[in-house]
């Protein structure tokens, strides 16, 4: 009888240990959103060239391209917390010597990794992989995503004030709204 209830007791024990499930792992934290510092909107909130021009004529050059061209405007990301994203990619295009402004909208997949957020969608049936950093914030500065481009093409103008593609390395910052 005395084997009994220590064979009961150690029973006992041992479901005690195992019927609880462990509710902090990280697919529940944030109330089931482990990224919820990353999702949401962003929107594009410069788009830095290595040399300034004067593409909208106002004297004044700079090397953010959203300030010369309007072209950039209304370029976006939602970044969906269920791994998807959605990205509309405005740009500014060159032909000739004139400027045009063009968009691309691409959807696919992100994964993140730490402070390395990367995109993947199918173009033309290749993968293609934009990485980013990823910065959490808060007030003005905000959480923001930049992707540093190396031997980048960027619209940018000769020495006697042509518009032409220049390479270099640039970046675009988007924070989210």
């Amino acid at each position: 009888m005395k084997n009994f209830r220590l064979l009961m007791m150690a029973v006992a024990g041992c479901l005690a240990f195992t019927s609880c499930s462990d509710d902090d792992n990280d697919t529940n934290m944030n109330n089931g959103n482990q990224n919820a510092d990353l999702t949401g909107t962003y929107r594009m909130t410069s788009w830095n060239a290595p040399m300034a021009a004067d593409f909208n004529g106002d004297g004044v050059s700079g090397t953010n391209m959203m300030t010369e061209s309007n072209c950039y405007n209304n370029s976006m990301m939602t970044v969906n917390n269920d791994g998807t994203y959605t990205m509309t990619y405005n740009t500014m295009n060159i032909n000739n010597g004139t400027s045009s402004c063009g968009t691309e909208t691409t959807a696919g997949t992100w994964t993140r990794n730490g402070n390395s957020f990367a995109t993947s969608h199918m173009s033309g049936g290749q993968s293609m992989n934009t990485n980013y950093s990823f910065a959490s914030g808060t007030g003005a500065g905000g959480t923001t995503l930049t992707r540093s481009m190396n031997n980048w093409q960027y619209p940018s103008m000769d020495i006697d004030g042509n518009m032409m593609y220049s390479t270099g390395n640039v970046n675009m910052v988007m924070t989210r709204q």
